[in-house]
């Protein structure tokens, strides 16, 4: 007879057994979050691996055995879609999944991919009695940085990071279950992210590259060939004044590299016409709306001119729209606007108002 405290089961060799005491979670552990949602002791919603959004919960029921509480073959059989893999730094922790992306937090109840706020805190509670599962002892994991959203499960069966301030609730679950495996996992950089997207522009751009992985180095190349560790390190932003294919990978010592990010510009320089309209046509996207009155917009022409025009006279009280279709000018420098305009008779001149946001007429 010894005197030796009984130690938490241990989980085999591609097993993932629940987790009992935080000491299990060491870096390199692959981990899957659960939720309870009902009394029932071995039903759960697992949390898939998605670094943004609500992720959605998938319903399975755990496996008992002489290990303990494991996870059933659905789950173990597609385990990438679940599992993030540890990194413990004193007493926080990040959660990196198979694509590289770390679980972060920046507003609202959706994750984030990376970011300031990737570090999270565990720590062991239990449930009040209005609880979606009431008196249930579970851990809480709430960001380190802001410490009033932490991960639960919510009565959609979404996982999110939530406001405690529904702790007690019956429509949360934040008294989660960790199933583990113990170490052997490596964690993957974050794939590279280009700003601005590839895509087609019309003024020179200035790319900037970031991975979510705190102090991996990014390679890149823009001759079209894929970089390595002997390609240029990016320090800075990119300037992009021609049809360049941008290229980046992140590495990082003790973990897998990131997959490949490309990105082509295409890069038109000069005068280009993004809207033009001469009413020799179709009305394309425009519309004439009525105000008030009798006398709306119409299309007429004269000696070969086409052209667009209202005409009050003797009409009383008459306002008349005449509304462009809606053009994104995100990707354009030095926009003007161009058009010509007659008018006869005495009266109000014409007015031109413009919409920024696509909703209503300022």
């Amino acid at each position: 007879m010894t005197n030796d405290q009984p130690q938490p089961p241990q989980p085999q060799p591609g097993e993932y057994a629940r987790v009992s005491d935080l000491a299990q979670l060491t870096s390199g552990s692959k981990v899957i979050f659960a939720a309870r949602y009902n009394e029932i002791a071995n039903e759960y919603f697992a949390m898939t691996a998605q670094a943004s959004g609500k992720p959605e919960g998938v319903l399975f029921t755990s496996v008992a055995g002489s290990d303990g509480e494991t996870l059933p073959a659905e789950i173990t059989d597609a385990e990438d879609t679940f599992y993030w893999t540890v990194d413990v730094n004193g007493g926080s922790y990040t959660f990196t999944n198979t694509n590289g992306d770390v679980l972060g937090y920046t507003s609202s109840t959706n994750f984030a991919n990376g970011g300031d706020n990737t570090a999270w805190s565990i720590t062991y509670q239990t449930s009040e009695e209005g609880a979606m599962v009431p008196n249930y002892s579970g851990f809480v994991v709430n960001n380190v940085n802001v410490e009033v959203r932490a991960i639960a499960l919510n009565s959609n069966h979404n996982f999110g990071p939530y406001h405690v301030q529904n702790m007690d609730g019956e429509g949360y679950n934040f008294f989660l279950d960790m199933f583990a495996t113990t170490g052997g996992g490596t964690m993957t950089c974050g794939t590279p992210v280009f700003t601005p997207a590839g895509g087609l522009y019309y003024t020179t751009q200035e790319v900037t590259i970031t991975c979510s992985t705190a102090d991996a180095t990014i390679y890149y190349t823009v001759d079209g060939t894929d970089p390595d560790e002997s390609s240029a390190v990016y320090s800075e932003p990119i300037t992009v004044a021609e049809n360049m294919t941008i290229k980046a990978i992140a590495m990082k010592e003790g973990y897998e590299n990131s997959a490949l990010a490309t990105a082509v510009y295409t890069i038109t320089a000069g005068v280009v016409t993004i809207f033009e309209q001469d009413w020799e046509g179709d009305m394309n996207g425009w519309t004439f709306v009525t105000v008030e009155g009798s006398k709306p917009w119409n299309i007429s022409q004269y000696q070969g001119n086409h052209y667009a025009y209202a005409n009050g006279y003797n009409g009383g009280a008459n306002e008349q729209w005449c509304i462009s279709p809606a053009f994104s000018l995100n990707v354009y420098g030095n926009v003007s606007l161009n058009f010509r305009n007659a008018k006869n008779y005495n009266g109000p001149d014409m007015q031109l108002f413009l919409d920024r946001d696509r909703k209503s007429v300022v």
